[in-house]
């Protein structure tokens, strides 16, 4: 087992993190727009979707839906299915369709950017969940600090793993799957742990099975068996790696991952090798209510500037503290919420 030396670097990552990011926002927030009030008017939200075949986004946005909905609110989702291509023109779409707000899942700004200060010039505030990067008319980023959380995810499997090396699924396209890398990558340096890094192949196709197929080709060429760790940056490449260590009897490689879901615990119970994940899909709830009462206030007509920052506390889920079948874990004093009514692939 690795020392558990430095059991202090997640916190402080954390914490110098979510300092840096909120001095962005508080230094970067002059910009200043206006929405006309919408009286009567039928409010309509726009959904930009990294994909929506997969099950975190389908909680998501059933959250935002519930929280738009009983305020007599219309949504619709914009699917990109992973083709940032995609995302200018859905912008464009709904801003010259008159959308009164805009949500995003974890599709960084830096590929839209012009419309999104058109937007904010326009009165429509744009927020998203995890967008990993702040630019000019940005309305609010609800992130899961994923500096800090990369390196809670390395630290943790460092301080757990056999002595071997670790491989590193990655997804550098995206800003906030950046940011996990780095973290992750920086808690590898620091216990001198031997890496190989799996980039994500394209925009197309299914990033589960990819995983499934580059582990199984790592573990087929480790005939030392050297291999003891996987980080994952969301759980859906996890479910892959996972499932290969287990079909390759591989159980002792140990592999951790980002991001939760039913799903998640219930592979978790079926794959020895998939140990831990660390959400933050527990906060969704809340987040669309946040997101909601601050758009009812834009519509009132109320000023509202760019640059805001909501930083989401992860959380650490194990096999040992799995909510019950069918449920997922929440934060707080009740440790898991009612089987979600959710459709996902």
């Amino acid at each position: 087992m690795y020392n558990k030396k430095g059991s202090h670097i997640g916190i402080i990552l954390l914490l110098v993190s979510l300092f840096l990011l909120v001095g962005i926002a508080t230094q970067a927030g002059a910009m200043e727009s206006k929405a006309e009030p919408k009286g009567a008017k039928q409010i309509h939200i726009g959904i930009l979707d990294l994909s929506s075949k997969i099950a975190v986004a389908a909680l998501w946005n059933d959250a935002y839906k519930q929280a738009a909905e009983k305020r007599g609110w219309k949504v619709t989702i914009f699917d990109v299915d992973w083709d940032y291509s995609k995302t200018q023109p859905y912008m464009e779409n709904m801003i010259t369709a008159g959308y009164d707000a805009i949500i995003v899942n974890w599709t960084s700004p830096k590929y839209y950017e012009d419309q999104v200060l058109k937007a904010f010039k326009k009165g429509i505030p744009v927020a998203s969940v995890a967008g990993g990067k702040m630019v000019p008319g940005f309305f609010a980023d609800f992130a899961p600090i994923d500096l800090g959380r990369g390196a809670e995810v390395g630290q943790y499997l460092a301080s757990k793993m056999e002595p071997g090396k670790v491989v590193i699924f990655t997804y550098k396209e995206s800003e906030n799957n950046l940011q996990k890398y780095l973290g992750q990558k920086m808690a590898m340096d620091y216990f001198k742990i031997e890496v190989h890094e799996v980039a994500q192949r394209g925009s197309g196709g299914d990033p589960t099975e990819q995983a499934y197929e580059d582990m199984k080709n790592l573990l087929l060429a480790d005939s030392k068996k050297e291999i003891k760790g996987v980080l994952d940056y969301w759980e859906g490449k996890a479910y892959g790696s996972a499932r290969a260590c287990h079909e390759m009897g591989r159980d002792d490689v140990m592999v951790v991952t980002i991001d939760d879901s039913p799903r998640t615990y219930e592979l978790m119970r079926q794959l020895p090798a998939l140990r831990a994940t660390f959400g933050v899909n527990g906060h969704r709830n809340m987040v669309a209510e946040k997101m909601c009462s601050m758009f009812e206030e834009i519509f009132a007509g109320k000023p509202f500037h760019d640059q805001n920052y909501f930083p989401l506390v992860p959380y650490l889920v194990e096999k040992e503290n799995l909510p019950p079948q069918g449920f997922i874990y929440r934060p707080g004093p009740a440790p898991y919420e009612g089987k979600p009514d959710y459709k996902a692939e």
